[in-house]
């Protein structure tokens, strides 16, 4: 576990970071609530991330850390790598963020990783203003406090508490914000693998529920369109209604994946469905097309594609009807390493001095870890807040949790990289 510093050394400086977080609560909520209140949406192609990355890239830059503040599409042929994500995406204006606090000697290096984006704000009535960034004592309130401002400010909070304290890493500790995450994007966060690829270790602050995850899911996204034979019958015309008919190809799928072998563990979700124009008078006439968007998570180690599968099963249910099912974006992978792996145990080992359970679990969401397990040497652990609401109404972190977060983060660096003496 701990290969670079004692445990009496490691017990000293748990104490200090203990009472170096609990002395500055009210930093950490303004930390969060400045970024909440920033906007930083992601509304593919483009994106409003700029600002927010400017703010933390101002805070680190006070702190006297390296700061590294790049395009995406200036890392040499990153469009050409077998993990890019043709998704059409814009990245003007879209900068990643990467700073380093340098170590003094020849212990690992540790990345602390998130996104800065959220999704876009739709038409749910919120009790809470989306970007006022709210406290009520316990919680703070807005769009992308849960997923994830709050964990990049526990991260932020711990790069500045290396320097305030004093304690000295020998290994390197990185902090990283990436653009265009949310949506199916990875493409932010392959670009910092390929322009840092010798990181030794990550720990990705998504929102976990403060559960350590060795693993995440993947996922794809499916748009599933019915074609109809439109009009009246009240002449005697022969009509075909395919909302009825993606009604039952819905249901049916339900079916599907409670028999299926490996799919039956995750939840699979409808989350478009829409039958003829929006504008159509009422009553009018069947419809010529009726469509959904659904996606289906699946293992850390499955594969997501499963639009083979799915096809095969609806054509033999429903040999008569005309549909076409089309991936809406490429198969999100799942990854993960072992729980036993050195990092893995080096943040279990950190969250129970806490009182924290320190068991691994699968993360259940899909994210861009891959990018770290599956095409860069950098393993990954996911570490978050506790919160609710992600990508919907009155989204709220809890602070407790970031408090937890940000001494778990701080004892993990001391671990990991290890202390001078």
């Amino acid at each position: 576990m701990a290969s670079h510093s004692s445990r009496s050394a490691l017990e000293k400086s748990g104490h200090a970071i203990d009472t170096w977080v609990d002395a500055r609560r009210d930093m950490l909520i303004s930390l969060v609530q400045e970024l909440v209140q920033l906007p930083s949406r992601n509304h593919p192609p483009d994106g409003d991330e700029l600002a927010a990355q400017r703010v933390i890239g101002h805070w680190l830059r006070q702190l006297g850390v390296e700061v590294d503040q790049y395009d995406i599409m200036a890392v040499e042929n990153i469009d050409k790598h077998p993990a890019w994500r043709a998704l059409g995406r814009h990245y003007q204006d879209r900068p990643n963020l990467m700073a380093v606090l340098r170590g003094v000697g020849k212990g690992r290096s540790l990345l602390y990783t998130g996104h800065i984006d959220t999704v876009a704000l739709d038409s749910s009535p919120w009790r809470h203003k989306p970007f006022g960034g709210e406290y009520d004592g316990r919680a703070i309130y807005g769009l992308g406090a849960f997923d994830m401002k709050g964990g990049l400010a526990a991260g932020l909070m711990a790069m500045r508490g290396f320097i305030e304290l004093g304690i000295v890493l020998l290994g390197s500790l990185y902090f990283e914000s990436v653009v265009d995450e949310e949506f199916g994007g990875a493409n932010a966060s392959l670009a910092g693998r390929l322009r840092y690829p010798e990181i030794d270790g990550a720990i990705l602050m998504e929102p976990t529920n403060l559960k350590l995850a060795s693993q995440h899911r993947g996922t794809s996204v499916w748009n599933l369109l019915v074609t109809g034979l439109p009009g009246r019958t009240f002449s005697g015309e022969t009509t075909f209604n395919p909302a009825k008919s993606l009604a039952a190809m819905l249901s049916s799928l339900d079916d599907f994946f409670n028999a299926h072998p490996r799919l039956n563990q995750y939840p699979w979700e409808v989350d478009r469905l829409q039958a003829g124009p929006a504008d159509q008078p009422m009553g009018t006439r069947v419809p010529a097309q009726a469509e959904s968007v659904f996606w289906v998570e699946t293992g850390a180690d499955d594969n997501p594609d499963v639009g083979e599968e799915i096809n095969a099963w609806l054509s033999r249910q429903f040999p008569d009807v005309e549909y076409k099912l089309t991936a809406m974006i490429p198969p999100l992978l799942g990854s993960g390493i072992s729980p036993d792996h050195p990092l893995a145990q080096d943040v279990a080992h950190s969250a129970r001095d806490l009182g924290v359970n320190g068991d691994m679990v699968t993360a259940p969401f899909a994210c861009d870890g891959a990018m770290f397990n599956r095409f860069s040497k950098t393993p990954l652990v996911l570490l978050g807040p506790e919160g609710g609401n992600a990508h919907g109404a009155d989204e709220y972190v809890i602070v407790d949790s970031l408090m937890t977060l940000t001494k778990i983060l701080m004892r993990t660096a001391c671990s990991w990289c290890g202390m001078a003496d």
